[in-house]
């Protein structure tokens, strides 16, 4: 759902005005709604469900969607604060979760940012991506960690530090690791 719904906000501003109603009301809405219903723990997933319901929000214009997938009791803001770790590792302690958690908050910190809304707790979240370059080797190579499998390194993660690097222009560690995912 949130592939699709990046989709249609590139893709909505040039349908009509009765072709962006019947795709909110018929496809959006409904899937929000049944996506948010089931938002009920600090879990991966449940990062994925915030980011689906939050930019189907940001796509209708419903700020009150927006707002209960940032603050709600299992939202955005909840996620960040009770699911990453002092050290900027994801709770589950495993380097695919990690990243898998990061792709959603990725593209919802990044949509709400384009609409000028800061999130709380962006200081944890930039550690998110801080943690896995204490983890990495020298080349990159993460560890099999927890229910991880070996082979896995940062640069398949470039287009979310590209992104990190957009939010954080002045953390160092970003761009020197851009340059290592790009020799």
């Amino acid at each position: 759902m949130v592939d699709l719904t990046l989709g249609c906000w590139d893709l909505l501003p040039a349908l009509s005005e009765a072709d962006r109603t019947t795709i909110a009301q018929r496809l959006l809405l409904p899937s929000a709604a049944l996506i948010h219903k089931q938002t009920t723990q600090i879990h991966n997933i449940h990062s994925w469900h915030n980011a689906a319901v939050g930019l189907i929000g940001l796509v209708v214009g419903d700020a009150g969607m927006v707002d209960a997938a940032v603050d709600g009791p299992h939202g955005l803001e909840a996620q960040i604060a009770k699911g990453v770790l002092a050290d900027g590792f994801w709770y589950e302690g495993s380097i695919g979760y990690h990243f898998y958690t990061v792709s959603s908050l990725r593209d919802f910190v990044t949509a709400l940012d384009a609409r000028g809304r800061r999130v709380r707790g962006m200081d944890r979240f930039r550690r998110m991506f801080e943690a896995p370059l204490d983890y990495a080797c020298g080349d990159g190579a993460l560890p099999a960690i927890n229910d991880g499998w070996a082979g896995g390194g940062l640069a398949g993660e470039a287009p979310a530090y590209e992104m990190a690097a957009h939010l954080w222009p002045a953390d160092p560690r970003i761009p020197a690791a851009l340059a290592v995912f790009y020799r």
